[in-house]
Formats: C-alpha cells, structure tokens, sequence
C-alpha cells in the first residue's frame, strides 16, 4: 500500500494527526532503501521542509513506528529505519553499520517454530546477519574474512 493511503488509514485508527512531517519522512524512508539513520533521514527531508529540526525527526519516527509503519534496525553505532515491516532479514556491516535487506527463505518456518516452542504469541523476529560489507572488504584489503581460516 502507498504511504499516501497506508498513514492516513493507520493515523485514524489511532486518533494521530496526519502531518506534512510524518509523511516527508515515511516517503523519503520508502524511498530509499540503505535503511538510513535518523540523521540521515532528517538530511533527505529537510531538503523538504528546511525548518524540521532532528528531534522532530526522531519523535515521528517514534510514532510511525508505533503505527506499525517503520521498523528500527537496532545493533551497531546507531538505529538504523526500515519501510518494510513484514517479517525480513537483513546483513550489517560491522564496520561502517551499513545495513541490506537479503532474501532469505526461513523467515516464515522461523516464526512458525516460535510460535510452536513457546506460550507467546509470537508477532515477528529480527534476523540480522553481520559480516563486512564490500566497501569496507576494499579499503581493509582483505577478501576472506570467515572465522577459522
């Protein structure tokens, strides 16, 4: 669904306000797809809005996040922003924090053996591989970077 039908639809629900921030920010984060860091989005969408300031950034992320709309990528220096809330994983660069959705097959058989090995009521998981990204494997020089070798 677009973000101009999902917030709107998700805001009512919840008695928010749909505001000219909140959408600059779910658009420019569904827009872009290096699951960025609150600073980096508040670089895109004061581009948009030159007056929004970072705290307004972080606090609507806040929200949207509690709308079910944006999902926090946690590890590493800083909290990374993913659009994609479905059930996904992703691979993190222990080096420079670089985050990347990867497909990966066994997200669903993940979340049914939760939900059979357990009384919860099993909602999602975070599966975040962590390796060294192509980038950072050029400048250190080095190509074989698995443990044990």
């Amino acid at each position: 669904m677009s973000p101009d039908r999902d917030l709107p639809r998700r805001t009512r629900l919840t008695g928010r306000n749909i505001t000219k921030q909140r959408r600059a920010i779910l658009v420019a984060l569904r827009q872009m797809r290096s699951h960025p860091t609150a600073t980096e989005l508040f670089d895109r969408v004061r581009t948009q809005l030159p007056r929004v300031t970072l705290a307004t950034i972080y606090r609507n992320l806040r929200v949207l996040q509690e709308l079910g709309l944006v999902k926090e990528i946690t590890g590493g220096a800083a909290g990374r922003f993913d659009a994609t809330t479905h059930p996904h994983t992703h691979v993190r660069c222990t080096q420079c924090g670089r985050v990347e959705d990867i497909d990966v097959e066994f997200v669903d058989n993940l979340l049914d053996s939760g939900r059979e090995r357990t009384d919860y009521v099993v909602t999602g998981c975070d599966v975040v591989f962590e390796g060294i990204c192509p980038a950072c494997q050029g400048r250190s020089g080095k190509q074989d970077h698995t443990e044990g070798s």
